[in-house]
């Protein structure tokens, strides 16, 4: 009897534990694409624009510590810099990513980072009001890591300017790439549209 009691209180804690996700989160540094240089970059009206697909796990991982290609979103990095004279400005809806005819349109920050949160009830089962707690503030760290990564829904670009950010397009890499990028953007009083390649 005493045998299966302790089995039991080893086999809660495990699942405790898988819930909770170790109520942890480790905030990565932003890594950094040239845009005028990148493997990957295009230049319209003195706009140049880079752009980085991160299609494994391990990639992921060692920008976000989650596995958001295992989640079911494609992180695409993006940089941007105004190389002319005037100001430049950006909208993130403007960004979409085309593949086998259809149109992706990021996702919300928030929503992706939500999608990685640690469970709260895992924590609560774990180690009560401290386990909320932990897993609170991991969900938090992770919420503002997402967000300060992703590109803002508008995207001021002064003249000399480098902005830098994420994109994340909810699918997998295997059914989504190769694929297109087709971005909007206002500059010297007109609309420029250009196609950047991800693979």
């Amino acid at each position: 009897m005493h045998r299966k009691n302790i089995m039991r209180t080893v086999v809660f804690l495990g699942i405790a534990s898988i819930l909770s996700g170790c109520a942890s989160y480790t905030v990565k540094p932003m890594p950094t694409l040239n845009p005028t240089n990148a493997a990957n970059h295009l230049e319209k009206s003195n706009i140049y624009i880079a752009a980085k697909v991160f299609r494994t796990a391990h990639e992921c991982r060692v920008v976000f510590s989650d596995n958001l290609v295992g989640g079911g979103y494609i992180p695409v990095e993006i940089s941007l810099e105004n190389m002319g004279h005037t100001p430049a400005i950006l909208y993130r809806k403007n960004f979409l990513l085309s593949s086998h005819g259809k149109e992706l349109s990021p996702a919300d920050p928030q929503i992706v980072a939500s999608h990685f949160s640690n469970s709260i009830v895992g924590g609560a089962l774990l180690v009560g009001v401290f386990g909320v707690a932990a897993a609170e503030h991991a969900n938090h760290k992770r919420d503002i890591a997402f967000t300060e990564k992703g590109l803002g829904n508008v995207i001021p670009l002064a003249s000399g300017q480098v902005v830098s950010g994420f994109l994340y397009f909810k699918g997998k890499p295997k059914q989504i790439l190769p694929a297109h990028l087709h971005i909007t953007f206002s500059h010297n009083g007109k609309s420029e549209n250009v196609i950047l390649p991800v693979r």
